[in-house]
């Protein structure tokens, strides 16, 4: 399966499973605190953060 979750500001955040939309959240707010799982200062998995921001894995072994 595919994941894909979206942020707009008009829409919130959005998210779609091979590619059928599937619900959204409004709010900045939470959209913030969503994304910071995974790309905040203290993401769940540094390595992880990495490769969502374009490195390859190699980059940083």
């Amino acid at each position: 399966d595919r994941i894909q979750i979206t942020y707009l500001p008009e829409e919130g955040v959005t998210v779609f499973v091979n590619g059928e939309r599937k619900g959204a959240v409004e709010g900045e707010d939470f959209a913030r605190a969503f994304f910071s799982i995974w790309l905040g200062d203290h993401p769940v998995d540094k390595k992880m953060k990495l490769v969502l921001l374009g490195y390859h894995e190699n980059d940083f072994l």
